[in-house]
């Protein structure tokens, strides 16, 4: 706020408006927002606002839990800047394959009942060791190819109105990764 012109003290308050929103979950969501006005921005409007959030939740979902990006190979800065844009650009890529199957999607998709998508986990998992490769050869656009006919083989039905409680855990990290007994990487 001091880099905005505002003056900023320990007695500066800042007004905010709670809005809860039923999305259909067992909880309601509560949002916080800066936009006071009721007339102008009514509380029918933060639902279908709190939608458009979807893409972007699931993208970090991706980030953070399938692409792994807070497992470093390194403690110095270099190496966790390296990891960090490497995630980057693997996560890229992947939506890159992903968005270019679209077409075929909607033709297998066509001809089922059953909705079907790309299993997120395995496409990651399949992209992966073919990175460096992709990057290093004279041909990647053979390797692009071979990548969407792999994502395109491993498919997962999308079930809509699925609900499972989650258990709420508490799993204090501090920080540093965390490895499950149970856990092992799509490749």
């Amino acid at each position: 706020m001091q880099r905005q012109g505002y003056s900023v003290d320990t007695k500066t308050t800042v007004r905010v408006r709670l809005v809860r929103v039923d999305i259909g979950q067992t909880e309601p969501e509560i949002l916080i927002t800066s936009l006071l006005d009721l007339r102008k921005y009514p509380h029918s409007c933060f639902k279908e606002l709190y939608n458009y959030r979807w893409g972007d939740e699931t993208r970090f979902d991706q980030i953070k839990n399938k692409l792994q990006i807070e497992v470093f190979s390194g403690h110095k800065p270099q190496a966790i800047y390296q990891d960090f844009f490497a995630t980057i650009i693997a996560s890229n890529l992947h939506n890159l394959i992903c968005k270019e199957c679209t077409q075929e999607l909607e033709q297998i998709n066509a001809n089922r009942e059953t909705t079907v998508a790309i299993n997120q986990n395995v496409s990651i998992g399949l992209l992966k060791p073919r990175l460096l490769t992709l990057f290093t050869t004279q041909k990647p656009g053979a390797i692009f190819d071979d990548l969407k006919k792999l994502f395109l083989r491993h498919l997962e039905p999308i079930r809509p109105g699925r609900k499972y409680p989650r258990p709420k855990t508490i799993r204090r990290l501090k920080g540093k990764y965390q490895t499950f007994k149970n856990y092992r990487r799509a490749a």
